[in-house]
């Protein structure tokens, strides 16, 4: 399972193989936004019609069924997608910037913090037994995360490891007396930090229980379906011995399309780094050597 975390999270490839992870994050709730404006009923396709389950045969069927799970795995996919995003480099430093200049950053003791050393020095230190009395005495909810004191004057830290994230409550006990120096509550989080919290919960599968785990699991089947789907039908369209590039659009971009890719691209940064990027490789390189162009045909 720790393998599988690290491959979720990273590719097994540390800090560059994150940022890849991070970088089709941003792209997909990017394609999911153009998908959606492509899919919205307009002329003469109705609702009806642009919720009606794939028939027929061929790219049709395929193009159906990729129009049908967009919309559903849009609706899915995209909180998953947005939940995970505070766990990210980029996005997530971004955010954890912004609380700590707000105040809205989360007051948890498990990463340091305020936390209070034990009121002696020397002694001997209670056993662990001992401290998961004083866990359960103080109302925690088992199973328990706890971590031993770093030296003779830090104390004991202890979590309830609930996958109920309102029940993950912490104590700093005395490693001699077994005394709570400090208690933290979830509620006691600002109101960000408790909703960040909440966000990861749901990502995991764990918000509300088996239902999430469901709701989750269908969504991969549907971006499964989805990402097959789109690439049946772009090959079943292209022209034989192409990659089918489209011809790049005569008229130059609205005012409402630009604000759009650069509100995308400031939201997103990744994005606005990696579109910098292909436009600068197309001016610079591929139009030279005549790659992914489109030709007219005669």
């Amino acid at each position: 399972m720790r393998v599988l975390r690290k491959f979720h999270g990273e590719l097994l490839l540390g800090d560059v193989g994150t940022k890849f992870v991070e970088l089709a994050a941003h792209w997909a709730i990017v394609m999911f936004i153009t998908g959606l404006y492509l899919w919205w009923p307009r002329g003469q396709r109705t609702v009806k019609q642009a919720f009606t389950p794939p028939s027929g045969k061929g790219r049709s069927f395929w193009r159906q069924t990729h129009l049908f799970t967009g919309i559903l795995a849009a609706v899915l996919v995209v909180p998953i997608i947005v939940a995970g995003l505070p766990w990210t480099d980029v996005w997530g430093g971004g955010l954890s910037l912004v609380q700590e200049q707000t105040g809205t950053k989360s007051n948890s003791l498990r990463f340091g913090g305020d936390v209070p050393n034990s009121t002696a020095s020397e002694g001997v230190p209670i056993p662990y037994a001992e401290v998961f009395a004083v866990a359960k005495a103080e109302g925690l909810v088992a199973p328990y995360e706890t971590r031993p004191p770093k030296d003779a004057d830090a104390a004991y830290w202890i979590r309830s490891a609930s996958v109920n994230r309102a029940e993950q409550t912490e104590l700093i006990v005395d490693q001699y007396s077994g005394d709570v120096l400090k208690r933290q509550d979830f509620a006691d989080n600002p109101g960000l930090a408790r909703l960040v919290s909440q966000g990861i919960s749901f990502h995991q599968g764990e918000l509300y229980g088996w239902l999430n785990l469901a709701q989750n699991t269908l969504a991969v089947i549907l971006t499964l379906v989805l990402s097959v789907s789109g690439f049946v039908a772009w090959w079943m369209r292209r022209p034989a011995g192409s990659l089918g590039v489209p011809a790049a659009p005569g008229a130059s971009l609205g005012t409402g399309m630009i604000v759009l890719v650069i509100g995308l691209c400031i939201l997103f940064p990744l994005v606005g780094v990696s579109l910098i990027v292909a436009l600068l490789l197309d001016w610079a390189l591929f139009k030279r050597l005549g790659w992914f162009q489109s030709h007219p045909t005669t």
